[in-house]
Protein backbone atom coordinates (compact mmCIF):
# COMPACT_ATOMS: atom_id res chain seq x y z
CA UNK A 1 0.00 0.00 0.00
CA UNK A 2 1.32 3.42 -0.97
CA UNK A 3 1.85 6.16 1.60
CA UNK A 4 0.22 8.28 2.83
CA UNK A 5 -2.59 5.86 3.57
CA UNK A 6 -6.06 5.86 5.09
CA UNK A 7 -6.41 2.77 7.28
CA UNK A 8 -9.32 0.49 7.90
CA UNK A 9 -10.51 -2.62 6.09
CA UNK A 10 -13.48 -3.78 8.19
CA UNK A 11 -16.66 -1.81 7.73
CA UNK A 12 -20.42 -1.83 7.56
CA UNK A 13 -22.94 0.91 7.00
CA UNK A 14 -25.73 2.38 4.92
CA UNK A 15 -25.39 3.20 1.22
CA UNK A 16 -25.99 6.94 0.75
CA UNK A 17 -25.37 7.23 -2.99
CA UNK A 18 -25.06 4.83 -5.92
CA UNK A 19 -23.30 5.40 -9.23
CA UNK A 20 -25.37 5.51 -12.40
CA UNK A 21 -24.11 2.16 -13.73
CA UNK A 22 -24.35 0.25 -10.44
CA UNK A 23 -26.93 -2.53 -10.19
CA UNK A 24 -27.98 -4.70 -7.27
CA UNK A 25 -27.24 -2.03 -4.64
CA UNK A 26 -29.59 0.83 -3.75
CA UNK A 27 -29.50 3.89 -1.51
CA UNK A 28 -30.57 2.86 1.98
CA UNK A 29 -29.19 -0.69 1.70
CA UNK A 30 -27.20 -1.96 4.67
CA UNK A 31 -23.87 -3.41 3.59
CA UNK A 32 -20.62 -5.03 4.67
CA UNK A 33 -17.46 -3.81 2.99
CA UNK A 34 -15.35 -6.72 1.77
CA UNK A 35 -11.60 -6.28 2.21
CA UNK A 36 -10.99 -8.21 -1.03
CA UNK A 37 -13.18 -7.08 -3.95
CA UNK A 38 -14.82 -9.88 -5.94
CA UNK A 39 -16.48 -9.28 -9.32
CA UNK A 40 -18.11 -12.71 -9.57
CA UNK A 41 -17.36 -12.80 -13.31
CA UNK A 42 -13.62 -13.36 -13.83
CA UNK A 43 -12.17 -16.90 -14.15
CA UNK A 44 -11.05 -17.19 -10.49
CA UNK A 45 -14.44 -15.93 -9.22
CA UNK A 46 -16.34 -18.32 -11.48
CA UNK A 47 -14.24 -21.21 -10.13
CA UNK A 48 -15.14 -20.23 -6.55
CA UNK A 49 -11.85 -18.48 -5.77
CA UNK A 50 -13.23 -14.99 -5.10
CA UNK A 51 -10.19 -14.14 -2.97
CA UNK A 52 -8.16 -14.32 -6.20
CA UNK A 53 -10.44 -12.01 -8.20
CA UNK A 54 -8.72 -10.32 -11.13
CA UNK A 55 -10.19 -6.93 -10.14
CA UNK A 56 -9.23 -7.47 -6.51
CA UNK A 57 -5.61 -7.91 -7.57
CA UNK A 58 -5.21 -4.12 -7.73
CA UNK A 59 -6.37 -3.49 -4.17
CA UNK A 60 -2.95 -2.70 -2.71
CA UNK A 61 -2.23 -0.05 -5.33
CA UNK A 62 -4.80 2.34 -3.86
CA UNK A 63 -6.25 3.16 -7.28
CA UNK A 64 -9.99 2.78 -7.91
CA UNK A 65 -10.97 -0.44 -9.69
CA UNK A 66 -13.38 1.31 -12.04
CA UNK A 67 -11.03 3.80 -13.67
CA UNK A 68 -7.57 3.60 -12.09
CA UNK A 69 -7.83 7.02 -10.46
CA UNK A 70 -7.14 7.95 -6.86
CA UNK A 71 -10.27 9.13 -5.02
CA UNK A 72 -8.67 10.57 -1.88
CA UNK A 73 -6.23 13.46 -1.47
CA UNK A 74 -4.82 15.35 1.50
CA UNK A 75 -2.65 18.42 1.22
CA UNK A 76 -2.46 17.95 -2.54
CA UNK A 77 -1.10 14.39 -2.23
CA UNK A 78 -2.85 11.18 -3.20
CA UNK A 79 -3.90 9.06 -0.22
CA UNK A 80 -4.16 5.29 -0.60
CA UNK A 81 -7.24 3.75 1.08
CA UNK A 82 -6.45 0.42 2.74
CA UNK A 83 -7.86 -2.40 0.60
CA UNK A 84 -9.64 0.26 -1.52
CA UNK A 85 -11.86 0.98 1.49
CA UNK A 86 -10.27 3.24 4.11
CA UNK A 87 -12.97 2.52 6.69
CA UNK A 88 -11.48 4.88 9.27
CA UNK A 89 -13.18 7.67 7.29
CA UNK A 90 -16.80 8.56 8.10
CA UNK A 91 -17.75 8.34 4.40
CA UNK A 92 -16.07 6.59 1.50
CA UNK A 93 -16.48 5.83 -2.18
CA UNK A 94 -16.07 2.13 -2.88
CA UNK A 95 -16.52 -0.13 -5.89
CA UNK A 96 -19.62 -2.32 -6.00
CA UNK A 97 -17.33 -5.37 -5.98
CA UNK A 98 -16.40 -4.44 -2.39
CA UNK A 99 -20.02 -4.23 -1.20
CA UNK A 100 -22.12 -7.10 0.17
CA UNK A 101 -25.77 -6.36 0.98
CA UNK A 102 -26.98 -7.57 4.39
CA UNK A 103 -30.29 -7.68 6.26
CA UNK A 104 -31.18 -4.38 7.92
CA UNK A 105 -31.61 -6.01 11.35
CA UNK A 106 -27.95 -7.11 11.61
CA UNK A 107 -26.02 -4.76 13.94
CA UNK A 108 -23.19 -2.93 12.16
CA UNK A 109 -20.71 -3.86 14.91
CA UNK A 110 -21.28 -7.54 14.17
CA UNK A 111 -21.50 -7.11 10.41
CA UNK A 112 -18.19 -5.21 10.16
CA UNK A 113 -16.30 -8.10 11.73
CA UNK A 114 -17.83 -10.45 9.17
CA UNK A 115 -16.14 -8.46 6.39
CA UNK A 116 -12.71 -9.56 7.61
CA UNK A 117 -12.83 -12.31 10.23
CA UNK A 118 -14.97 -14.76 8.27
CA UNK A 119 -13.05 -14.49 4.96
CA UNK A 120 -9.74 -14.67 6.84
CA UNK A 121 -10.83 -17.75 8.78
CA UNK A 122 -12.27 -19.41 5.68
CA UNK A 123 -9.15 -18.61 3.71
CA UNK A 124 -6.84 -20.11 6.28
Amino acid sequence: MALPALGGHEGAGVVTKVGKNVTGIEEGDHVILAFIPACGECPPCLKGFRSLCDRGAVLLGGKAIADGTNRITAGGREVSPMNLLGTFAPYMTVHKDSVVKIDKDIPFETAAIMGCAVPTGFGS
